[in-house]
């Protein structure tokens, strides 16, 4: 993956593995719960970064898939749990929504899925696909 432009590619120090990815975004989703006011763009912000943390490592497997899903959901809730809030943006909060899922089809449609509960979540998120 290429960094954004006038962006250099971070260290590989600066990188966390897919491990710390799975712990960091189960931590911003329990946040999700606390008041709207503050929570929301910090929660977006830090999820980006696990996006490009993932891209900058070319993570496409199951685990990665299971981190996009949990993103995809965290911003369809949030277009229905704050689209009245002054602070939330419905357009930076449905890019984010749309590139997450582009980047889960990708990996879909390059796995199988591991058993009959995986098949339910994908065809969860082809539907969430097919609305946006």
């Amino acid at each position: 993956a290429r960094p954004a432009p006038g962006r250099e590619l971070p260290l590989p120090s600066e990188i966390r593995p897919i491990a710390v990815l799975e712990r960091a975004t189960a931590h911003l989703i329990d946040l999700a719960d606390s008041p709207f006011s503050g929570t929301y763009a910090f929660i977006a912000d830090r999820l980006r970064a696990v996006v490009a943390d993932m891209a900058v490592q070319a993570i496409q497997d199951e685990r990665a898939a299971r981190i996009y899903e949990t993103i995809v959901r965290y911003h369809a809730l949030a277009a229905v749990r704050h689209a009245n809030e002054v602070s939330y943006s419905a357009y930076h909060n449905h890019e984010l929504l749309s590139k997450a899922l582009v980047s889960l089809m990708h990996i879909y449609a390059n796995s199988l899925p591991a058993d009959d509960a995986r098949v339910l979540a994908r065809a969860e998120f082809h539907a969430y696909h097919l609305l946006l």
